[in-house]
């Protein structure tokens, strides 16, 4: 080991010298640091970027600080589609040339299926020529996933040792336990996972592991506090630090999966160091590890920009190679002719739903039937995440990509109608432009985070009402009732979005928390068009006014939840009657009442005038009272032919009941249907379209 080969230097000095020498023995003072460097979450970051290269790079500063050793903390395959379309093997082909010593699984080391992962399969895994560790992933009957492989130069198992410059070290993994819920069931069917703390706590206090200099622990565990506790790392961390089997025994902790920065580690006890990148190579860790005196340790997040260093030629020209075969593989053809110009401009998905907006989340709602472990209710996008047309014509899955390039990961969480209430607030917040939408209302100021929604969800909000205040009414469709109901604020939904939002980006802190996870939202969305039989075209007509979500003034909107179903009834009573068969007193008193019920129809209304529901109903109770007392013009009777007729006691009896009484509406006090059913309302000068169309 690298202590006893130090203490054999210096007695060697102390002998041939003396004691007057020791000051010269530069081994004598320093202290013994090695030097590590780590990355976590890549997702498939191996696109050129203009230029920067970015893993190239880190091979540039690799060489140019020599490490001991360099890890990464999973989640690196997945992601954007130029690592997805090998299943991650070009990936892989990089961070082999890069040279990583080991890496932990993450999560999304499943999405290509676990044989990918196990080298049964093409793509990564057998490609990987370092170590993919993970001591707590084991099938159902509790045997390991990743055995050691006949390939030797390849230890794919539990825990690893690895001899450098004649140190000692025990390398060890643990995966998330959430990748339960974190990547689709069809990935890890007959797989399980142990608790993590456990699991590493056993591999570091095995015997044959006691002679190592130093512990790593690989962890795609994170620090998010919606986590639980005990499956986060940073408990992990005080775990380890507590224990007295461990306490001389240095130990860092890679972390990944939670997406965190941690700028110079989280120091836990005198022995544990817990680091983390963030993600998507923003940053390159690096860790100086003092084993003679640990508190003296550091830790320091670099940026990845192109002042890093020089980009390696090898990795520069293996990215190169991988980006040309990407290009060609996306050539292939989604719609052969499409025939709707589907709208990603800037200043529309920003601002206004459009019709881009519906179908890709529209191909999210029938993902989430089946792909998540609970149906989707509805689904929503931010317009930042749109960023180009899809025209008419051959669309093949670049285009695909073009129009969703962020390689975000469709996600599904659970939200109250409180928390969808906050949501389309923060969707509408900005200050509104002097150019008018569909309806005729003041657009908003472009904002990346304007909601686009599926058709099992209808949102309808005033533009010209104060920030915070401006949504009216929210429906979402229940397939029960065959109908849209208004938000239940206590109720709680399942929405699927991608995962930036999901984690509360762009500025919705109202969500967040446990979400599962599918697929990538482009290859979600490819699949969904290339399933013609199942996508209703006619939902996305380019000339639809917009339906999903609608702007209209307050005052219009509550008048568009008023019932007038009885009274409409009663005018057209009171219009068939014959003024020449009831006594001018009698028939006065309706007509009095019929022009009061007629002022209060919407179409006669000043534009000011507010119409409540105690109205209508008020002049329906008066109209009826008053048909009801008409009294008939008496005619001459003829005492020889006219027999008085005895009135039929229970005919008078439910006349009496029914006297001034109104008949009951069985109308909601709000009216989702009047809201979202199929019609052209004309509420004052906004003519609003509301098509209720439903193919799901």
């Amino acid at each position: 080991m690298k202590k006893s080969f130090k203490s054999l230097v210096l007695i060697l000095v102390l002998f041939l010298f003396g004691t007057s020498a020791v000051p010269m023995a530069v081994g004598a003072s320093e202290d013994d640091i090695v030097t590590i460097m780590h990355t976590n979450d890549m997702h498939g970051r191996i696109e050129p970027s203009d230029g920067l290269y970015a893993l190239a790079r880190v091979k540039g500063y690799k060489d140019n600080i020599k490490p001991l050793l360099m890890f990464d903390g999973g989640d690196a395959f997945q992601g954007l589609p130029i690592s997805n379309a090998s299943k991650g093997a070009d990936m892989a082909r990089i961070m082999n040339e890069v040279g990583y010593d080991a890496m932990v699984v993450g999560n999304h080391e499943f999405d290509f299926g676990s044989a990918v992962a196990l080298g049964k399969e093409d793509g990564f895994g057998k490609v990987l020529d370092f170590p993919l560790l993970s001591s707590n992933t084991v099938y159902n009957d509790n045997s390991l996933l990743f055995k050691p492989t006949v390939t030797l130069d390849i230890q794919n198992g539990q825990s690893q040792t690895l001899m450098k410059d004649n140190y000692k070290i025990v390398v060890t993994g643990a995966t998330t336990p959430e990748t339960h819920t974190k990547t689709h069931p069809k990935n890890i069917e007959g797989i399980k996972w142990k608790e993590p703390i456990p699991a590493v706590t056993e591999e570091l206090e095995k015997a044959e592991h006691q002679d190592a200099d130093f512990f790593v622990v690989l962890t795609h565990l994170g620090i998010d506090k919606e986590t639980k506790t005990e499956w986060r790392s940073d408990t992990l961390a005080e775990s380890l630090a507590a224990n007295p089997k461990l306490k001389d025994k240095p130990i860092i902790i890679v972390d990944g999966h939670s997406h965190t920065p941690i700028e110079k580690g989280i120091f836990k006890g005198d022995n544990v160091i817990l680091v983390q990148t963030g993600e998507h190579l923003n940053n390159l860790g690096v860790v100086n590890l003092n084993l003679t005196n640990f508190k003296n340790s550091t830790a320091k997040l670099i940026p990845i920009t192109k002042d890093l260093a020089e980009p390696d030629p090898v990795v520069k020209g293996l990215i190169d190679d991988a980006y040309e075969g990407f290009k060609e593989s996306v050539s292939g053809v989604v719609l052969n002719d499409n025939k709707i110009h589907f709208n990603g401009q800037r200043e529309f998905v920003r601002t206004r739903e459009t019709n881009l907006g519906n179908v890709i989340t529209d191909a999210m709602v029938a993902y989430g039937k089946e792909g998540f472990r609970n149906p989707t209710d509805f689904a929503m996008i931010n317009g930042g995440g749109i960023r180009k047309d899809i025209k008419p014509g051959v669309v093949t899955e670049g285009d695909i990509i073009g129009v969703l390039p962020f390689g975000n990961i469709t996600s599904q969480i659970q939200v109250t109608g409180t928390q969808i209430l906050q949501m389309f607030e923060h969707s509408v917040r900005t200050t509104t432009t002097e150019e008018l939408d569909a309806h005729g209302m003041p657009l908003i100021s472009p904002n990346g985070g304007y909601l686009h929604v599926s058709n099992t969800i209808r949102v309808i909000y005033d533009t010209t009402k104060e920030p915070g205040s401006r949504v009216l009414g929210v429906y979402i469709y229940d397939g029960k009732a065959d109908e849209f109901l208004p938000l239940d604020l206590n109720k709680t939904y399942y929405m699927a979005t991608n995962d930036f939002l999901a984690a509360g980006g762009d500025g919705y802190s109202m969500l967040g928390g446990a979400r599962e996870e599918g697929p990538s939202l482009d290859r979600v969305f490819v699949d969904y068009l290339k399933n013609n039989n199942a996508v209703d075209w006619e939902l996305y007509d380019a000339e639809l006014k917009p339906y999903r979500l609608l702007t209209m003034l307050e005052r219009d909107y509550n008048h568009a939840l008023l019932d007038y179903d009885v009274l409409d009834q009663l005018i057209k009573e009171a219009e068939a009657l014959d003024a020449t068969l009831y006594t001018k007193e009698s028939y006065d008193a309706v007509i009095k009442n019929l022009e009061h019920a007629k002022t209060l129809l919407l179409d006669n209304i000043d534009e000011d005038e507010i119409i409540t529901q105690e109205m209508i109903d008020d002049a329906a109770t008066q109209l009826k009272q008053s048909i009801v007392d008409l009294k008939k013009i008496e005619e001459p009777k003829d005492p020889e032919t006219e027999k008085p007729e005895d009135p039929t006691p229970e005919v008078e009896k439910d006349k009496e009941k029914d006297k001034g009484k109104l008949p009951g509406t069985g109308v909601d006090p709000i009216n989702a249907s009047l809201i979202v059913g199929a019609a052209t309302l004309s509420l004052g000068s906004a003519a609003i379209y509301l098509e209720r169309k439903r193919k799901q």
